[in-house]
């Protein structure tokens, strides 16, 4: 065999073992192990107001989405308060609920102690009305705390 041809073998090799690697990893990056999660209040609207929960260990989780009523296709703020409770970094995974949107993770900056925030956007929708959680992560020493949030999008 060439020098050639084997260079090139173990390229496809390499490759072949990255391809597996990225594949049994995906579900891991896409929906980390979360340790606890906070309970859904179905009655708070973040169209409306900022929303908080308690969280499970103790703490609290405000989440606030500006403007409001929450529109599709134009920049939004994001912004997540904690109290009682530290976290490293915060993601906010929105997740469509009656069709998948893909991949929407912004995460947030540390703006000062307990407060996070940053920018988003949600995708267009072919529905008029879209139903979505929006999965406040937060990555802390203990793991990842997840408190969800629903709310629901109109396209005008």
């Amino acid at each position: 065999m060439h020098k050639q041809g084997i260079i090139w073998s173990l390229a496809a090799l390499l490759a072949a073992a990255v391809l597996v690697l990225l594949a049994t990893q995906r579900e891991r990056f896409l929906s980390p192990p979360v340790a606890e999660t906070a309970a859904l209040d179905a009655h708070c609207d973040l169209n409306q107001s900022a929303c908080t929960v308690a969280l499970p260990k103790g703490g609290q989780l405000t989440f606030a989405i500006q403007p409001r009523p929450v529109p599709v296709a134009r920049p939004l703020k994001l912004s997540v308060t904690l109290k009682g409770r530290q976290a490293n970094t915060v993601e906010v995974d929105f997740v469509g609920l009656n069709m998948n949107m893909g991949f929407n993770r912004p995460r947030l900056e540390r703006r000062q102690e307990g407060v996070f925030a940053g920018p988003g956007e949600l995708a267009v929708c072919t529905r008029r009305k879209m139903d979505w959680e929006a999965r406040v992560l937060l990555h802390t020493d203990d793991g990842i705390v997840m408190a969800p949030f629903r709310f629901s999008t109109l396209r005008r």
